[in-house]
């Protein structure tokens, strides 16, 4: 039994994105937080308030988005291509939504 909402969050995170991805989110307590968008037309802009996850994608697929990833507090992980990014809050990663990626919070 699900009792906080550790699906919902997951479930938001995949919705939310607009390329297909796996998300996991960890066993937590405290209810899913928020995501809020604005488009911006060739700019997509997410704020995304939640626990911990991990996002990732196994498999390139075509031309697709790039994202930037700002922690405002906490830290972050950005792995892709061999290459590995560990932020802390105000640091800025730029990686390729389209080919293999693993970003990880908390």
């Amino acid at each position: 039994m699900d009792t906080d909402g550790a699906a919902e969050r997951g479930q938001m995170l995949r919705q939310s994105t607009i390329v297909p991805m796996g998300a996991a989110v960890p066993e937590v307590s405290g209810p899913a937080k928020s995501l809020t968008s604005l488009d911006l037309g060739p700019v997509m802009v997410h704020r995304l308030r939640a626990a911990p996850f991990v996002a990732r994608r196994a498999r390139p697929s075509g031309p697709g988005p790039y994202r930037l990833i700002l922690p405002v507090t906490g830290g972050a992980v950005v792995r892709q291509e061999r290459r590995e990014a560990s932020l802390t809050a105000g640091d800025v990663a730029l990686y390729d939504a389209s080919r293999p990626f693993h970003v990880g919070t908390g």
